[in-house]
């Protein structure tokens, strides 16, 4: 599930091919979204709240008009192949600052593919960050961090495909990652019961 951000509305993947936007504030369903053939594994929406992405078993990612609900672009394995790299089952999914960037977990391409989201090109391929659980930009598009099973947080250097660092600490799994609005600090969120601030840097 994912908050828009003014926290109006919240995306929901169902254990079918459907993505369902609720209102927060009646507990309405809004809109339904099918474009998926099999059951959906994350979702996300882009940080000024006007698109939204869903990722399926299918090997797919949907990126959506968050407005109207319309398809706005899709691709992966089984609809267009990522430069070199296919999608594979993808657990996570997040948009840069700006909208133009998609971060997807790819099991396949062994790592992170950062892809452009109006050609559904790839652009860098994090290939020290195979197997995360969640993603997230830092708000200037220089960074993204990674969150996985074991507990650990990686940096990456979203211009190069660096890993610049891996954050220790956490003892199960790391299931939530954000940067700050000034992108400073580091929020991780783990299974371990436990919520971690890492300053930029440190």
């Amino acid at each position: 599930m994912a908050f828009s951000p003014d926290g109006r509305q919240l995306a929901s993947a169902t254990v079918g091919d459907k993505v369902e936007l609720w209102d927060v504030k009646t507990g309405a369903l809004v809109r339904t979204l099918t474009a998926h053939t099999e059951s959906l594994l994350a979702v996300a929406f882009s940080p000024d709240g006007r698109q939204l992405t869903s990722t399926s078993f299918a090997l797919e990612v949907s990126v959506w008009d968050a407005e109207t609900g319309a398809l706005v672009r899709q691709f992966g394995q089984k609809v267009r192949t990522l430069k070199s790299h296919p999608i594979d089952i993808a657990f996570a999914a997040a948009f840069s600052s700006d909208a133009h960037l998609l971060a997807v977990d790819s099991f396949r391409a062994g790592g992170v593919l950062v892809t452009d989201v109006q050609t559904g090109i790839v652009v860098r391929a994090l290939t020290e960050t195979n197997g995360a659980e969640t993603l997230a930009f830092s708000p200037d598009g220089l960074l993204l961090a990674s969150g996985f099973d074991d507990g650990t947080v990686k940096v990456s250097d979203v211009q190069t495909g660096a890993l610049i660092q891996t954050l220790t600490g956490h003892t199960k799994k790391v299931s939530s990652v954000v940067f700050s609005p000034g992108g400073l600090l580091l929020v991780s969120g783990s299974a371990d019961m436990t919520v971690k601030i890492w300053r930029r840097g440190d």
